[in-house]
């Protein structure tokens, strides 16, 4: 059994980038990770774009 690995991302005004980003982890191999995304106050939507993988995937979690 492999351990529980925590990634760590932070983005502020990432709109059009943090989809890719999160997409580029989810396909990895190795799957038993937790995803801390931490939006530092972004003016664009990025925060809605990492509310909706949260979502969509229980390993993200949004940090605001």
């Amino acid at each position: 059994m492999s351990s529980e690995l925590t990634i760590g991302l932070a983005t502020y005004n990432g709109f059009s980038t943090i989809a890719e980003s999160i997409e580029s982890l989810l396909s990895q191999t190795y799957t038993n990770f937790k995803l801390l995304v931490s939006d530092d106050a972004s003016s664009d939507n990025t925060l809605k774009v990492i509310e909706e993988y949260a979502k969509l995937d229980r390993r993200i979690q949004c940090i605001k």
